[in-house]
């Protein structure tokens, strides 16, 4: 039974007429985001110089609506040959570095070749569906368009991953760990969903509320999730998400383990 929810109210992503995801158009990154990705662009061009083909930024900022001090900046590069093991090490650095900006989280680098970029499906879907160009040649149009359905997932089936890396790493100094995992839950409930739906969206809200209407015995649950995530930082946040993962995590386990 398709399952969907009624009114335009919903944040879901455009289909064409042969049910492809629409990607994102190209937008003007409001201030002060675009200092930020102005700043990971050069980081980039400073280490990679003239292997750097071109750059995405992907996520809310992608979409255009990022919120100050719960969003982060998910950055792509994509390079001429191949990328080092000195380059992965450049990125787990980076990426946990100071970057000086209050309003955002964190923000992520991730390098990917030429060819691996046109050819694996991560990095295609990451690419086509999540990101818009920020800087180079778009390589969007080189790669064929994804449709609705569970071949698009990226976050539900690896969630048991993500929830043994936060509680591996989350140490409640910083409640970075705690968003990056509650936006992961949420993008996981909207993909059990989508074979259902036929509804694909990255907004949060619009997660949860598929989600809802798809697995309802589930709702109040995934509802504190999302509660959680326009809570203020504090420790008392930290505790809230460690509590939610134990009570919400090996229900999604089990269940993306039925479905993917």
């Amino acid at each position: 039974m398709m399952i969907q929810p009624a009114g335009n109210r919903l944040q879901v992503r455009a289909v064409d007429t042969d049910g492809f995801i629409v990607p994102l158009p190209p937008r003007r990154i409001p201030a002060p985001w675009r200092q930020a990705v102005l700043y990971a662009v050069q980081s980039y061009l400073d280490r990679l110089g003239h292997r750097l083909h071109s750059v995405y930024v992907r996520g809310s900022i992608a979409a255009g609506n990022p919120v100050d001090r719960k969003s982060d900046l998910d950055t792509i590069a994509v390079i001429r040959g191949k990328v080092s093991a000195a380059d992965d090490t450049w990125c787990r650095r980076q990426t946990v570095k100071d970057h000086g900006f209050p309003f955002c989280t964190r923000i992520e680098y991730k390098i990917y070749g030429l060819r691996t970029a046109l050819y694996l499906r991560e990095p295609k879907i990451l690419i086509k569906v999540h990101s818009i160009c920020v800087h180079g040649t778009d390589l969007r149009r080189r790669i064929p368009g994804f449709k609705a359905d569970k071949n698009v997932a990226l976050f539900a089936p690896r969630i048991g991953m993500d929830l043994a890396r936060y509680r591996s790493y989350s140490t409640g100094g910083s409640n970075s760990w705690d968003i990056w995992i509650i936006k992961r839950i949420l993008r996981c409930g909207l993909e059990l969903s989508i074979e259902r739906t036929g509804l694909y969206s990255v907004d949060l809200t619009t997660c949860f509320r598929v989600f809802a209407l798809n697995y309802p015995q589930q709702r109040s649950q995934m509802h504190k999730v999302l509660r959680a995530l326009f809570a203020p930082s504090s420790s008392k946040l930290h505790q809230t998400v460690s509590r939610l993962v134990e009570q919400v995590g090996p229900w999604l386990e089990r269940e993306t383990k039925n479905q993917f």
